[in-house]
């Protein structure tokens, strides 16, 4: 199964997505993340996903990443950001 993801935070090998179907949150271990940044968008080829807790955790293979900015937009996604101290360096 594959699933198209938002990365929220990035931590070595280990990242912190949003699931851009359901909205859910999850936790990600891979040994391709490295060359991931934040607010990238990936796709990722399931190998295992399980709960712990109340935390989703998910490994697999990460098959692309990409940068799309229209993602910032997205009213789900506004948490990430808060640009209005940086108005006059930032233009979206």
């Amino acid at each position: 199964m594959q699933k198209t993801m938002l990365v929220i935070k990035h931590m070595g090998n280990a990242l912190r997505v949003r699931d851009l179907e359901s909205g859910k949150i999850h936790s990600i271990k891979s040994p391709d993340a490295y060359d991931v940044k934040e607010l990238d968008t990936i796709i990722l080829k399931i190998e295992k996903e399980w709960t712990f807790k109340k935390t989703l955790y998910t490994s697999g293979i990460i098959l692309s990443r990409t940068f799309i900015s229209m993602m910032m937009q997205i009213p789900k996604n506004r948490f990430l950001l808060n640009f209005t101290n940086c108005r006059n360096i930032l233009t979206f």
